[in-house]
């Protein structure tokens, strides 16, 4: 009869893992759907032309939120459950599977990705936010 193997307890380094790419995606969130919104507001007052890489993260931020012209439902609600998904299976693999494979490198993928996006995010609202303000600088309002 062969021996059952047992599962070791996890480290608590997996558990910084989660928290940190649950904080990166939180991060991501609240940019896309609160800071977002109110740059584009302030980038359309000021006639800011925009690149495309920013245009297309203020239209996925309207459909995210769901204020995109035509959306019957919020993209919150497609996302939510994707990412609790993606979540869930990392840590089940940490935890179930392998302590040292699989788990932590879905673990690190959704920590690093959630990082690179919120520079992304960060760079491309940045960009038209400093011509914003050089137009400001010109005209003297500041």
């Amino acid at each position: 009869m062969a021996t059952p193997q047992v599962c070791e307890a996890p480290s608590p380094a997996p558990l910084a893992l989660v928290i940190a790419s649950a904080g990166a995606w939180a991060v991501v969130l609240l940019v896309l759907l609160i800071l977002a919104p109110a740059a584009r507001e302030h980038f359309v007052d000021f006639g800011v032309a925009l690149p495309r890489l920013t245009v297309g993260i203020l239209d996925f931020s309207r459909w995210l939120a769901g204020s995109a012209p035509g959306a019957a439902i919020p993209g919150l609600v497609i996302a939510a459950p994707v990412a609790l998904l993606l979540f869930g299976t990392a840590v089940l693999a940490h935890v179930r599977i392998d302590s040292r494979g699989l788990g932590p490198a879905l673990l690190h993928i959704l920590l690093w990705t959630g990082v690179l996006v919120v520079l992304l995010v960060a760079g491309s609202l940045a960009v038209p936010l400093l011509r914003m303000l050089e137009a400001m600088q010109g005209a003297g309002g500041i």
